[in-house]
């Protein structure tokens, strides 16, 4: 018998009421998202990243608000990938809606596979389209 090994990654959205000191509704969940994306500097990446690496993993999916295409650059993804590096961690999905700027973040991250709904206009045909020419799955 051969053993195998299986990794368990972090989700950085287990950390969605983080900016409100966990006190949240899920009905509130969008007002959290803003927060996260308003707040998650060089400083508050890191040490989320420190915190995840502290208890034991390794791999991390990477939720859209800690990453988020309107607010990140090729210069702050290299910043964010060298925190994880720095860290001893792997990013291994993105959890938020495929859309061409989460692709390109993906791109710039590494990271091969965005796991999230179906938000938006894009079908599951448009995306696979997508998903052939860019490398990043869905």
């Amino acid at each position: 018998m051969t053993a195998t090994s299986s990794k368990i990654a972090f989700n950085t959205a287990n950390l969605v009421a983080r900016e409100s000191r966990f006190h949240f509704k899920l009905s509130d969940w969008s007002k959290q998202e803003a927060l996260t994306i308003a707040n998650t500097d060089e400083k508050v990446w890191r040490s989320i990243c420190e915190e995840i690496a502290a208890v034991g993993y390794t791999t991390v999916e990477i939720w859209k608000a800690h990453a988020d295409a309107g607010v990140m650059t090729a210069a702050k993804a290299r910043t964010w990938k060298n925190i994880l590096t720095d860290c001893g961690l792997t990013p291994i999905g993105y959890a938020g809606a495929y859309s061409v700027g989460a692709v390109q973040v993906c791109q710039w991250l590494g990271i091969d596979t965005i796991n999230g709904g179906l938000w938006g206009s894009a079908t599951l045909d448009e995306i696979e389209k997508r998903a052939q020419k860019s490398g990043v799955r869905y």
